[in-house]
């Protein structure tokens, strides 16, 4: 592996979109993989009761920020393409709630305010590095001023972070794969930015050096463009942990697949299947349909609350973390909303309906997930498992496999990446190519499947 200086990176709330499986470069040993929840503590240890790993806190915010399309660039998905995850959004609502006076300069329309996003038109926005950068800006953030000057990254960001290609992991996991098998994928969204995903490889040159940048082979982006993968049928799955039998919770969940306005040509992405809360989002639960959501206590009790995208669940903040009176626009009503109310129920229709049969538990496929410890529900304790296409013809040997999504409400392309070794078709010894069996670690979650027929 290419040997970075270790860089302790910040404890930061949660990965946005992540793959779990094959295990990624930054989950030790394997040790946390699709484990509920720990979506940011991979390789830590803690997460499923291991020592702890300085640093790794950090480990899964491997991104490009503050990276769009080129104004030549020609949009893929359409207006009112199925394939839109974030809507037009009329933001006459919030005009009015900063200028009471309305002096009309917003349009009392639907307006689309995510032009030039990277899921405009899948894999054509530039990313740093195909495996991420932590924190995101390797060269800082900046204000609009000219000349820009250095200003704090905005939550979820660090500056200046290492490229993941050049990063110490510590004992990264290799994952067998079979040549010509079908092989399954599982990631989780935890920020829920909408947009779409797809799968690469790049071939590692030295079989020595499974991680990292080769010496006779860059591990970049147009190598993982030369070598995107298939997915195979037309389903897809939520599984809770590593129990697969959690799968039938939502049975098989029709895919969304594009192949047309792709970059590659012809190259296959996915729709994020989870559709966030409507409305543009905001800097807190509260104001993107995640406040006072049904919680799920650690022993599975319902500890009340509504549920995620519900006109009840846009609450105001609280004024502080010891005042929970309702802050600015409500202030002090508690009958009030944020946005007045103008926003609720999911971006499109979710798998499993909405509010959906297991919305008393705290269970919902849809809404924005990480609720950043302001509520005590409405993380998507989930990953999102696809099968996908390991081609005839490839070359036995050392891979990297890389997880790109493409964001719609953000500026923001996350990756993952993770070693893969390739065996010839006849291999009979142990594989990877599917998501190991295990419990689920969630006790609602097994009190539901214990009880699946009479929901």
């Amino acid at each position: 592996m290419k040997v970075a200086t270790l860089v302790i990176m910040p404890t930061l709330v949660a990965s946005h979109g992540n793959m779990l499986y094959p295990y990624a470069w930054w989950d030790a040993n394997g040790t946390v993989g699709v484990y509920p929840g720990a979506t940011c503590a991979p390789g830590c240890g803690e997460a499923t009761g291991g020592p702890a790993v300085p640093g790794c806190e950090g480990f899964c915010m491997w991104f490009s920020d503050a990276t769009s399309l080129d104004s030549s660039i020609k949009t893929s998905i359409a207006d009112d393409s199925p394939f839109r995850t974030y809507y037009d959004i009329n933001l006459k609502p919030i005009a009015k709630l900063v200028d009471p006076s309305d002096p009309g300069a917003v349009p009392d329309t639907p307006v689309d305010i995510y032009t030039g996003h990277p899921w405009k038109h899948p894999g054509k926005a530039p990313v740093w590095s195909p495996c991420g950068i932590g924190g995101g800006n390797p060269k800082g953030c900046y204000d609009g001023s000219f000349p820009p000057k250095p200003v704090p990254c905005p939550a979820g960001a660090v500056s200046k972070g290492p490229d993941a290609r050049f990063f110490d992991f510590p004992d990264p996991k290799t994952t067998v794969w079979k040549a010509g098998g079908v092989a399954e994928t599982a990631w989780q969204v935890n920020a829920n930015h909408g947009g779409g995903y797809s799968y690469r490889l790049c071939p590692v040159a030295t079989a020595g050096m499974p991680a990292g940048a080769g010496p006779d082979r860059e591990i970049d982006e147009p190598c993982f463009q030369s070598h995107t993968l298939d997915f195979v049928g037309e389903h897809q799955w939520f599984q809770f942990g590593s129990n697969r039998s959690t799968r039938a919770m939502f049975g098989d969940i029709p895919a969304m697949t594009l192949s047309e306005g792709t970059w590659p040509v012809g190259s296959q992405w996915r729709r994020n299947p989870v559709p966030a809360c409507q409305g543009p989002g905001a800097a807190n639960a509260y104001g993107r349909g995640g406040g006072n959501q049904t919680g799920v206590s650690a022993a599975g009790i319902n500890v009340g609350g509504t549920y995620s995208c519900s006109k009840e669940s846009y609450r105001c903040p609280p004024k502080s973390m010891n005042d929970p009176t309702p802050s600015w626009p409500c202030d002090g009503d508690t009958s009030k909303f944020a946005f007045n109310g103008a926003y609720s129920g999911p971006q499109f229709p979710p798998h499993g309906g909405y509010p959906g049969k297991f919305a008393s538990e705290g269970i919902y496929t849809y809404g924005f997930g990480n609720n950043q410890g302001q509520n005590s529900g409405g993380q998507h304790l989930f990953t999102i498992v696809d099968q996908v296409q390991v081609p005839h013809d490839i070359e036995p040997g050392y891979y990297v496999l890389s997880h790109r999504y493409d964001c719609e409400q953000t500026t923001q392309v996350w990756n993952t990446c993770a070693n893969i070794l390739i065996q010839p078709a006849n291999y009979t010894g142990p594989d990877g190519m599917l998501i190991p069996d295990g419990p689920s670690n969630l006790e609602h979650v097994d009190r539901i499947m214990e009880n699946l027929d009479k929901y």
